[in-house]
């Protein structure tokens, strides 16, 4: 028979792993939500002609074009030029992972988003004016099956 735990345990356990937990997702006010788009449509195609012999189409029971989110990167310049910038520091708390970039004016000009999604090349990106800003991206899980949940910045 497993261990009985009274209530009042479980309220004071609980709390001591909540509390942490809070601070630690805790968004101050003033934070911008700069999470990206949910999903995304995207259309596929062959490029240039199909081998011979072959003909292209499209496999329409495999349902709508949606892609969804999966990827968050800051990069210093536009993502074309594979300059992604790493992560200042990463926690992980409660199985989750949140990673956190700073961007100081001394160092850069002008920030890059970019949001990736699962099942295409397609990403959409943006420069939200991050320099001087701190932000926050949290993640569901950790590891490499991780998926992002919120993208949060302070000026």
């Amino acid at each position: 028979m497993g261990a009985r735990v009274s209530v009042w345990q479980a309220f004071v356990c609980g709390w001591r792993f909540l509390v942490p937990l809070a601070l630690f997702i805790h968004v101050p006010a003033g934070a911008r939500d700069l999470s990206c788009p949910e999903t995304i449509e995207t259309q596929q195609s062959i490029a240039g002609n199909a081998p011979a012999n072959w003909r292209a189409a499209i496999d329409k029971a495999s349902g709508a074009p949606v892609s969804h989110w999966d990827g968050v990167a800051f990069s210093d310049g536009p993502p074309e030029n594979l300059a992604s910038l790493v992560p200042d520091d990463s926690k992980t708390a409660a199985g989750n992972r949140v990673d956190i970039y700073k961007f100081p004016a001394s160092v850069y000009k002008q920030i890059w988003l970019s949001c990736s999604y699962a099942q295409t090349a397609v990403i959409l990106t943006k420069t939200p004016g991050l320099v001087g800003s701190v932000c926050r991206v949290t993640y569901v899980g950790v590891g490499d099956d991780a998926g992002p949940q919120k993208v949060e910045c302070l000026p």
